[in-house]
């Protein structure tokens, strides 16, 4: 119960209210990777970086091959501006899911902050393949396609958002 109410706090952007009740949550069943994960998550969106490593830590040991553990460690690394780190993370989650929508947007976005944005546009293509409503993807991509003077197509991905003003 305490996790699920959990999750809703963070859908809703109240992370503070949602570690609350993923602290309850590790307090009654310890360990649990998915509590950890979106703990690990929280804390990282309220900049609390020091205790996002905590917990991916924690995470790392009771799950090391879990895709969870290497998301949220791709997260933390991102937040806090190590993108090699944050690249490296994603990339072992693309090896554990190939099809894992948020580990291709995490490579597009470790790659594009590395200026590696013809590697990372590959990332950012397959986010669209797997997931054609992600409108931030979309707007990315078509943004890099006006900036490449592909304005057809860049203004195709831009009207999905609501945004052809190309």
């Amino acid at each position: 119960y305490e996790s699920n109410c959990g999750h809703v706090y963070a859908t809703l952007g109240d992370y503070e209210s949602a570690l609350e009740r993923f602290i309850k949550s590790d307090r009654l069943k310890p360990d649990q990777p998915s509590v950890l994960a979106a703990m690990a998550e929280a804390y990282t969106r309220v900049a609390r970086y020091s205790e996002a490593e905590r917990i991916c830590g924690r995470l790392m040991e009771v799950a090391p091959d879990s895709l969870a553990a290497w998301s949220a460690r791709g997260s933390l690394d991102y937040a806090r501006g190590q993108w090699a780190g944050a690249q490296d993370a994603f990339e072992k989650c693309l090896t554990i899911d190939p099809l894992s929508v948020d580990a291709h947007w995490g490579m597009w976005l470790s790659l594009s902050s590395r200026g590696r944005t013809a590697e990372g546009v590959v990332h950012l293509r397959e986010v669209l393949r797997l997931d054609p409503d992600h409108a931030t993807a979309a707007s990315e991509y078509g943004i890099w396609l006006a900036q490449g003077d592909n304005l057809p197509e860049a203004e195709h991905y831009l009207r999905q958002i609501g945004r052809a003003h190309v």
